[in-house]
């Protein structure tokens, strides 16, 4: 399984969009709030399945070694 992890800044409020591949066809998207706020937790937004296509259209954005091992 890979993911996509997006960057964040520790110093702001943060929107971390994952996208998650296995070795089936279609994959995942999760959306997560990271607030900056020492007691404030991160909190899903979106957790969405993906379709073969849609799977295609993140690769395309992503060069082979953006991904990482989940």
């Amino acid at each position: 399984m890979l993911c996509l992890p997006a960057a964040f800044r520790a110093d702001q409020d943060d929107a971390i969009a994952y996208a998650i591949i296995g070795p089936h066809d279609g994959g995942m998207v999760i959306l997560i709030s990271d607030p900056v706020e020492l007691y404030a937790g991160a909190e899903i937004y979106l957790a969405e399945t993906i379709t073969p296509d849609e799977v295609t259209r993140i690769k395309g954005l992503v060069s082979d070694d953006g991904w990482k091992d989940l």
